[in-house]
Formats: C-alpha cells, structure tokens, sequence
C-alpha cells in the first residue's frame, strides 16, 4: 500500500538518545509549525492526519507530562506530513 511504500522511501537521520529527552517539544513544534504553514485549525489538522482533536490538543497544551501520543499515532502524524509537505 502507498503508506508502505512511503515509509520505505524515507531515509530518517539516526536518532539519538539525547533527541528522545526532547522528542515531545520536538514533535510540538511540527505540529504547530505546520499548522501555521498550511493556515491549518486544529479542527482540519486533527480530520486529515487522522489524529482525534481532543488527544491533539491535550499533547499540544502538553500540561500533563503523562499524556502523551502513541508512537502509531507519532507515525500517522509523520505519514501525513511526509507526504503533504
């Protein structure tokens, strides 16, 4: 399938342990970059990437160092982007 196809396709730099300390802010701020590239509301980002708006925005806010995303949904989110540049 084509989310297979992608996934083999992307060559992803190798991640270092320091990185994982800051993955979450990290994957915040893509999330927030993009959303303001694309003029994006959280409503249409969560309906396309096919992330619920509720757990988005819970990660966003990022208050509760608990709640977090899935690493399926950080791989969804990094599907969508990928091939929605």
């Amino acid at each position: 399938d084509l989310t297979s196809l992608l996934i083999y396709h992307i060559k992803p730099k190798k991640m270092t342990p320091e990185q994982l300390v800051t993955l979450n802010d990290e994957v915040r701020k893509l999330i927030r970059e993009y959303m303001e590239k694309h003029q994006m509301s959280l409503n249409k980002f969560s309906k396309q990437s096919g992330i619920h708006q509720n757990q988005l925005l819970i990660y966003l806010n990022g208050q509760d160092e608990k709640k977090g995303l899935h690493s399926g949904s950080l791989r969804k989110l990094g599907i969508f982007m990928s091939q929605n540049p």
